[in-house]
């Protein structure tokens, strides 16, 4: 029977009736309920090594000079639990919403539950109604504005690592931390291409999100990352061609969203 402290409460597995156990990268959670009936999650950062696929991506990605396509260099798990407190008290303390922290341990933290992730509803919305699932994307685009408005960045947005709150989306599942190696304007141009490719991937009307998403989200910029994201697409021009070739030969869903966001940069930030 498997249990961890909390403030003096116990987290415990009852035949695994009140216990479900997820990975998803370099991530472990586990979502339990308290005695008291409250609903927590234990997070603990992992150790692991890049495959060959990563190196090979990372050995690409720094030819490409962009700050914000640069791989972010390893860091350890004790260091990333770290890392995420800090971040988490530093989006509180700008008004965003964030899950309540409860406990922090050597190598894990446990947070308040905060229900559905935006993924789980966007699976729901996506059977019975369309309209509001689109303009759910289109309101998560808008909130990491406001996360960039505020100074900060995300790391990688996800739509697993978002919820809803009482102001609008929250935001939870801090995984990596490119401020600590790259300018903020860089980092936060890394966020909003991330989520992008994202939202295009679920999108019901590709066009009409993604354009909604970049305005949402491009209202609230700072002028530096503006800047930075408008030499980016310069650079996309430049690599265009080559990557629709290679998206016509290697088909995949998030290929294919990641030309669409390529295509979208290039056409609309006037390069």
């Amino acid at each position: 029977m498997a249990s961890f402290a909390a403030g003096g409460e116990n987290v415990k597995n009852h035949a695994g009736r009140d216990f479900v156990i997820s990975e998803s990268g370099s991530v472990r959670f586990i979502k339990a309920s308290m005695k008291n009936g409250r609903r927590v999650c234990v997070k603990y950062p992992l150790d692991k090594k890049r495959g060959a696929k990563q190196r090979l991506r990372k050995m690409l990605s720094a030819l490409t000079m962009q700050p914000f396509l640069q791989p972010l260099p390893f860091v350890p798990a004790a260091e990333k639990n770290l890392l995420e407190i800090a971040k988490l008290r530093d989006f509180a303390a700008a008004d965003l919403a964030v899950p309540e922290i409860l406990a922090v341990q050597d190598g894990f933290s446990i947070f308040a539950d905060t229900g559905k992730t935006i993924a789980e509803i966007l699976k729901e919305l996506r059977r019975r109604d369309t309209i509001l699932h689109d303009k759910l994307l289109i309101r998560c685009a808008e909130c990491l504005g406001q996360v960039h408005s505020a100074g900060l960045c995300h790391g990688r947005p996800d739509l697993r690592d978002m919820f809803l709150a009482e102001r609008g989306v929250g935001f939870a599942g801090f995984r990596e931390y490119p401020e600590q190696f790259m300018p903020m304007a860089a980092a936060q141009v890394r966020d909003i291409w991330l989520l992008l490719i994202v939202i295009v991937a679920k999108a019901v009307d590709k066009d009409f999100v993604l354009a909604a998403a970049f305005r949402a989200w491009r209202r609230q910029a700072g002028l530096e990352t503006l800047e930075s994201l408008q030499a980016g697409a310069r650079f996309f021009r430049l690599v265009l061609k080559p990557y629709r070739l290679v998206s016509s030969l290697i088909v995949s869903k998030k290929r294919r969203s990641r030309l669409l966001v390529l295509q979208f940069l290039v056409s609309n930030l006037g390069v």
